[in-house]
């Protein structure tokens, strides 16, 4: 059996393993359940977390960058890339669908890549479908569904979610990892 069949037959029982770690010794299980991450075959950067009840389908098109810190029970449906930016938080219950059909012959659509940008954070129950990118520095309020791209430093809300408010992002940012200053987004993804 060559790796890659290899690696996406273990891939569920990788998840399931590291969903039962916690983070009651955050340091140790971080890097622990990152290494579980990589096997199952998420590209994650340093310092990430994801909370227990993450689920996944497609894990080598996961791109995790650094310091990004995913909420409970967070499920990825890849059929495409979903690359999420450093520095992003979510809450629980987020649901990312890198994938749509055509309404008429329901054939799968070409470029359905999600990607979230750096220092973002998603609330509760937020759905996010394919084909969408979400930029830099924005807030997605709890329960939206987020059907179209979203500019950077935007507040959206609703089903479907639209902008409601630019954000005025402070000096210092609030991470799981520590402060960090609007300036510190300048990756390109």
């Amino acid at each position: 059996m060559r790796n890659g069949h290899l690696q996406k037959a273990l891939a569920p029982l990788l998840l399931a393993f590291g969903n039962r770690l916690n983070y009651q010794n955050p340091r140790f299980l971080c890097n622990t359940k990152n290494r579980f991450l990589r096997l199952a075959g998420i590209q994650a950067g340093r310092r990430v977390i994801v909370s227990f009840g993450f689920q996944c389908i497609y894990p080598s098109n996961i791109i995790l960058q650094d310091l990004v810190c995913l909420g409970h029970n967070n499920i990825f449906w890849a059929f495409h890339r979903i690359v999420v930016g450093s520095r992003t938080q979510t809450a629980r219950d987020l649901l990312i669908v890198s994938g749509s059909h055509d309404v008429n012959s329901y054939e799968p659509l070409a470029n359905q890549e999600v990607v979230i940008g750096q220092g973002c954070w998603i609330g509760a129950r937020v759905t996010i479908l394919g084909g969408v990118r979400v930029g830099k520095g924005c807030v997605i309020g709890a329960g939206s569904i987020v059907k179209e791209s979203i500019p950077d430093w935007s507040i959206a809300v609703g089903s479907p979610a639209r902008v409601v408010a630019t954000r005025k992002p402070a000096a210092s940012i609030w991470n799981y990892f520590g402060a960090y200053s609007p300036e510190d987004l300048n990756e390109i993804l």
